[in-house]
């Protein structure tokens, strides 16, 4: 267990610091280049470690959930930017960061052992982390566009996280997945750019803003895989959830944005989900 919550608390740190730059590339770059670029970058990295490690030999219903988990995750994405575009972030981001409870509530219906004081520690850090979310995001804009497609997207990433570390890491091991992710997203992200006419070209001095974000990306997928190979999906990908948190705490510590009591409330759910945790 404790491989797992480490894992999941190093992707929160990534995914977190993936955010922070992402708002940044997205402003200088446009979040399309950005997408289209970093994941192309990174599929050309995994391709070259799979052509020198070659696929495991897995079963058709393996291939089967991979398409899945990567189709429910490149839908979820789209989503959660359609109810960015339509809602506030106070709004919009706790419902999206739900999608760890989402996974833990899979992992229970499947039969994923936890000791009662796990499964409390679980619902703290969770609540925790919507918490400080909520806290980092409020405001006067908070309406409530967005709300659907928030929580379809919520659902549909607990639901491909879920399979991902339940049924196609156990057979691919961690780097396969991750490259097929990254290649689907790199060809949906063309086809987006190629359809929307956005201008290929970009400028020199972005590029290390763009593969900034792209490789804390994939410092966090691969820390979730890794800690959902290490047994306890539902730990590892409830921990991974806590990035909106860890944004919010990046931002209060780099531009001193003070923390409200929502968000010190937040924290010290964090804290005492952790402790809870580790104790089962």
């Amino acid at each position: 267990m404790t491989a797992s919550i480490l894992f999941g608390l190093l992707s929160a740190l990534f995914y977190g610091v993936t955010d922070f730059l992402a708002k940044q590339s997205g402003s200088a770059a446009g979040p399309l280049r950005t997408i289209l670029y970093g994941h192309t970058a990174a599929a050309i990295g995994f391709s070259l470690l799979v052509i020198r490690n070659g696929i495991p030999a897995a079963p058709t219903e393996t291939c089967l959930w991979t398409i899945l988990s990567i189709a429910s995750n490149l839908a979820a994405t789209a989503l959660l930017y359609t109810a960015l575009r339509a809602g506030s972030l106070s709004v919009v981001a706790p419902i999206a960061a739900s999608y760890g409870g989402v996974s833990a509530v899979l992992a229970a219906m499947a039969g994923e052992y936890l000791a009662p004081l796990g499964w409390a520690g679980l619902f703290l850090t969770l609540c925790g982390g919507l918490a400080l979310t909520r806290a980092g995001h409020a405001g006067p804009q908070a309406g409530s566009g967005g709300l659907w497609h928030a929580t379809a997207a919520a659902l549909l990433y607990g639901l491909g996280f879920w399979v991902q570390g339940e049924l196609v890491i156990p057979s691919l091991g961690v780097i396969v997945p991750t490259w097929a992710y990254y290649v689907s997203g790199a060809l949906a992200s063309l086809i987006v750019v190629w359809k929307a006419r956005v201008p290929l070209r970009l400028p020199a001095r972005h590029l290390p803003l763009v593969f900034g974000t792209t490789a804390a990306a994939v410092a966090g997928t691969l820390m979730l895989a890794l800690g959902q190979a290490a047994g306890h999906v539902a730990i590892a990908t409830v921990m991974s959830g806590l990035a909106s948190g860890v944004s919010v705490v990046i931002g209060s510590l780099l531009l001193r944005e003070p923390l409200s009591r929502l968000g010190i409330a937040g924290v010290f759910g964090l804290l005492a989900g952790l402790a809870l945790l580790h104790a089962a």
